[in-house]
């Protein structure tokens, strides 16, 4: 607005101004060029003189761009991708048990069946042992198969959450920013400009 000089391009500090119409001007040796900007809160506006003087070379190897910083859902963090797959690998062991002892129940009751009620008389038989031991390894299968279920519940769960709670992020340049702000005591804007 001709009021505030905010020095040389590019600009590394904030230039307060209130919400509302502005005039950036910017003048390179004796060439002066003049923007209008309307700024709302919370809204960016970049702000570009580059087609303004087109045979002007600045140096912005000392003054690198504005960077700012975004969240970026994906692809997600590592941490999140690592709980994922021990998430699934603890399923797939759940599965897996799940299914070794459903075959153990089910060899079980085919051999109670054959069996004749032997067990109730002679429980040293060899059936009544066979059946003593799938029976025991079923019983461990189901276990396993419940404790590798919770685990990879408990993994997928944590790398959601992970995924959603801490976003990576991913820095973006800006070559001009023109960002209104408001507060309890005023509002204003941050402005950087560069070529």
């Amino acid at each position: 607005d001709e009021s505030i000089d905010a020095g040389n391009a590019p600009l590394r500090d904030i230039v307060h101004v209130t919400v509302g119409a502005h005039v950036i001007t910017v003048t390179v040796e004796e060439k002066t060029e003049r923007l209008n900007v309307d700024c709302a809160d919370g809204k960016i506006i970049k702000v570009d003189f580059t087609d303004k003087f087109p045979n002007s070379h600045i140096d912005d190897t000392q003054h690198p761009p504005i960077t700012e910083e975004h969240a970026k859902a994906f692809p997600p963090p590592n941490g999140a991708i690592a709980f994922g797959i021990i998430g699934l690998v603890g399923v797939g062991v759940g599965i897996g048990f799940g299914v070794a002892s459903s075959s153990a129940n089910d060899e079980n009751i085919t051999r109670g069946a054959t069996a004749g009620g032997v067990c109730s008389t002679n429980p040293t038989a060899q059936v009544c042992v066979d059946g003593k031991n799938t029976r025991d390894a079923q019983q461990l299968d189901a276990m396993l198969s419940v404790v590798g279920y919770g685990v990879g519940a408990a993994a997928l769960v944590t790398g959601v959450v992970w995924w959603l709670v801490a976003p990576r992020k991913v820095i973006i340049e800006h070559k001009a920013m023109l960002l209104p702000t408001a507060g309890p005591h005023g509002a204003g804007a941050s402005l950087s400009i560069s070529f």
